[in-house]
């Protein structure tokens, strides 16, 4: 899998989830169930839509420095030099594609609680639950792929999505 792939992946899978246990963990918790497939949908884009810019921004800016230090590197007289030619298209391109990896996984994310919720909206513990236990089989994923501890990594995202949950079910932002 390549770097940026996986990365943003990553980043946007684990942002969708807790920022939607902390969003909305108070009322799924609430059982009132006032939780709706409008209210996902809603909900979901909201937690991925920010994502846009902040991914972009952030990618883009990464590749433009890359282009600045090889031109350094290559003794060019100017970066703009290459930030004009077809790497600098290419890097465009680039930030597209990985913003568009790291939204989708945002709003896949972030959908998941939510959903489960109105599939099984007798349990209302349920939903907080296989989000969490998803948190920590992504960071076992994650150790396998970084040739890191997948007990650490496994109790590390089940304990931040744990604390998100609290804080989350505390706050009551949705209602």
């Amino acid at each position: 899998m390549k770097k940026g792939f996986i990365f943003y992946a990553t980043i946007g899978i684990t942002d969708g989830i807790i920022t939607t246990l902390l969003f909305t963990a108070g009322e799924i918790l609430n059982g009132e169930k006032n939780i709706n497939l409008s209210l996902v949908i809603r909900l979901a884009i909201g937690v991925a839509f920010p994502n846009i810019f902040t991914f972009f921004v952030a990618e883009y800016t990464r590749l433009r420095q890359d282009l600045i230090h090889a031109s350094r590197e290559l003794n060019i007289s100017s970066p703009l030099r290459l930030i004009n030619s077809r790497l600098g298209k290419m890097i465009l391109r680039k930030a597209i594609m990985l913003t568009l990896i790291g939204t989708t996984s945002g709003f896949i994310g972030a959908i998941l609680p939510l959903l489960i919720s109105i599939m099984m909206p007798n349990i209302s513990w349920l939903p907080i639950v296989i989000s969490i236990f998803i948190l920590g089989i992504f960071g076992v994923i994650l150790s396998i792929y970084i040739h890191g501890k997948p007990m650490r990594w496994f109790v590390a995202m089940v304990f931040i999505g744990t604390l998100f949950a609290i804080v989350g079910s505390t706050l009551h932002i949705v209602k």
